[in-house]
């Protein structure tokens, strides 16, 4: 809890495991999902700051592989305020019980599952797309020739001093990162598996209460 600039409360609640009987601390490192597309779309603007990027080009002008037909019709303005007329991949069926586990590369993933048709007129109506923030990721790499994780760090986590944050890589081991739980009825589960290469730059970023507060306050 901060107030104009100053923290007022730092503290942990709840369980971090509930099978070792581990109680949350500040240091806790979550899964930060959608948040993630805050961190996304700076990046973009910061390329547009930088003159590498124009936000009305056609994206078929920064991603040539794309599929041409939708491509020359979506600007980077629209994947950026989800008006692209792209749609959600999570709305697939069997998408979260059987895709989202699987690993992909960043290409095999938007040509399968974002490349769809549009379902309406770019700029005409708003949808919510992470197919959309998939996508301008893959800007982000074509435009810079570097991952977007590493665009990432240099860009806004180490500026920020952000130490305890980064692109939620499932292999490697973290420090206090935490696995989280689905609560149901009568009981918790641990939640469906998701292969990071899923949500990529739509969602894959972890982080800390304290490292977001550096983001928030930036």
């Amino acid at each position: 809890m901060s107030h104009k600039g100053k923290v007022l409360l730092k503290k942990g609640y709840g369980k971090a495991n509930f099978e070792w009987d581990i109680n949350h601390t500040v240091e806790g490192k979550f899964k930060i999902a959608s948040i993630t597309k805050q961190f996304t779309a700076m990046l973009i603007l910061q390329l547009v700051e930088k003159k590498k990027l124009k936000l009305d080009e056609k994206l078929i002008e920064y991603y040539p592989s794309y599929r041409a037909d939708t491509g020359s019709t979506i600007t980077i303005r629209q994947l950026l305020n989800h008006t692209s007329g792209l749609g959600n991949f999570f709305h697939l069926d069997g998408y979260k019980a059987v895709e989202a586990r699987n690993h992909y590369t960043l290409d095999e993933f938007i040509s399968k599952f974002c490349s769809e048709d549009l379902n309406f007129e770019p700029g005409t109506q708003f949808r919510y797309s992470n197919a959309g923030y998939t996508i301008l990721g893959k800007v982000i790499e074509q435009v810079t020739g570097k991952p977007y994780s590493e665009v990432l760090t240099e860009q806004i986590l180490n500026p920020l001093n952000m130490n305890n944050s980064g692109f939620n890589q499932q292999h490697s081991v973290i420090n206090n990162r935490v696995a989280g739980y689905e609560r149901l009825l009568n009981r918790l589960e641990h939640p469906s598996f998701i292969d990071m290469s899923v949500p990529f730059s739509a969602g894959s970023i972890y982080s800390t209460a304290m490292d977001l507060y550096r983001w928030d306050r930036a």
